[in-house]
């Protein structure tokens, strides 16, 4: 089985958002071919190169929907309470449906949020799930005290809880084997970021660490993992949201060590063009560079940019602007008239040497610098489009020197012409 999904490239980007509505509806096509993936959450899509699992959609989850007026229990509302057998069952139609083809390679990601396997992560609105489960014991265990009575719910729910997260991912994993199974939000690290008189260091809790380790069944038995790197709009423009995201992909990373697996299951942060407290506004490239760039340079294997369609309906004329994601190095973009020029500068980077043909895709022309004998200037890369190269010191760009000729070397196609701008010293050639 495949370590990780991402194409020709290190770093993957993964597209799971219903864009096609802004083509459709409002006319404003999305150029998305910078993403190893396109797919699409909406229920009537099958056969995709990413796969969302709500809960609706595979088995028969149990959990409950409440409002103000009632509560509604969905196939027992708890996993004790529900069959498994009968869950199995419909989640192997599901996934036959929704992945028609045995073969076919690519992110299977379950999206079960209403209930946590651990009895005491279950806070807030989940605490509805121990009452529950209280509950549920108590009518065949009257006699009981309510201590001995919850000692045994935590029991009979994560036990329940284990075995209906674990088996259907073996089901997935059976079914579909070239897939990349995992669900989403796992691992969560409670980093979120609560009060602003206390210095902020993104580190999940030795708690929250020592109750990840008590989930080593489900790193065990996930083929990828699924963090969310969601974060709310106070944290925009800060150093606090690199933090924050720093630490959610450092314990994926070391949950996926648990596992003592030959090869740890990829890491893929899911993100989302707008904040968690207001998906009317977007991230800055600052953010971007918090959230896609930190994931990238800790080693993640990609990002999943996710939207649904109430982001499609309210932001379908502003993609435009906000939607260039920038990976680890510097971008600058300069439009006047109808040309538009983009400069990247990956820092001598190698990791993201073997992703920057993506961003030439359509492009009229090349200019490349620090190429003269490197793997960074593909020649497959530059066929179509012109290209120029050019060999300089950084410092010395802005002086008004003569360039001149320079012969291609090692991967640099013949038919490129370079130049090389003169330099004081030969070190520190760019």
């Amino acid at each position: 089985m495949a370590a990780s999904y991402s194409g020709r490239a290190p770093f993957a980007f993964l597209w799971n958002s219903p864009s096609s509505s802004c083509a459709k509806h409002y006319s404003v096509p999305l150029d998305l071919s910078l993403f190893a993936a396109v797919s699409d959450p909406s229920n009537n899509v099958v056969n995709q190169n990413l796969t969302l699992f709500y809960d609706t959609r595979l088995g028969h989850y149990p959990h409950i929907t409440e409002n103000k007026n009632e509560t509604i229990k969905y196939n027992g509302a708890i996993p004790q309470n529900t069959s498994l057998r009968d869950h199995l069952r419909q989640a192997a139609v599901d996934i036959t449906h929704y992945l028609p083809n045995k073969e076919a390679k690519g992110l299977a990601i379950i999206d079960w949020e209403e209930w946590m396997p651990l009895w005491y992560r279950n806070t807030d609105k989940k605490k509805i799930y121990r009452k529950l489960s209280v509950e549920h014991l108590r009518r065949h265990n009257p006699m009981d005290t309510f201590a001995a009575i919850k000692e045994k719910a935590i029991i009979q729910f994560e036990t329940a809880a284990r075995e209906f997260m674990k088996k259907t991912l073996q089901l997935g994993k059976y079914l579909r084997p070239n897939q990349l199974w995992g669900f989403y939000m796992f691992p969560e690290c409670y980093n979120h970021y609560r009060n602003e008189n206390i210095q902020f260091t993104g580190k999940c809790t030795e708690r929250d660490v020592s109750l990840n380790n008590k989930l080593l069944w489900l790193w065990g038995e996930s083929t990828a993992l699924y963090p969310s790197i969601y974060f709310t709009q106070h944290l925009s423009n800060t150093t606090s949201a690199a933090l924050f995201v720093r630490h959610r992909i450092l314990e994926a990373m070391r949950v996926a060590e648990l596992s003592k697996k030959t090869v740890p299951a990829p890491v893929y942060a899911y993100q989302r063009l707008v904040f968690s407290d207001n998906t009317t506004a977007f991230l800055s490239q600052a953010d971007l560079v918090s959230t896609i760039g930190e994931s990238a340079a800790l080693g993640a294997a990609g990002i999943v940019e996710w939207g649904d369609l109430n982001l499609t309906l309210s932001k379908s004329g502003q993609f435009t602007e906000d939607m260039i994601p920038t990976v680890g190095f510097n971008m600058r973009k300069i439009t006047k008239g109808n040309v538009t020029i983009k400069i990247w500068d990956i820092g001598g980077q190698p990791r993201f040497r073997s992703m920057w043909e993506r961003y030439c895709r359509g492009v009229n022309a090349i200019v490349t610098s620090g190429c003269g004998g490197s793997a960074a200037f593909e020649s497959r890369a530059v066929q179509a489009p012109p290209a120029v190269a050019t060999e300089h010191n950084r410092l010395e760009l802005l002086s008004p020197k003569p360039v001149a000729p320079m012969q291609p070397r090692g991967g640099l196609p013949s038919h490129v012409p370079g130049y090389k701008l003169p330099s004081s010293r030969s070190p520190g050639m760019a």
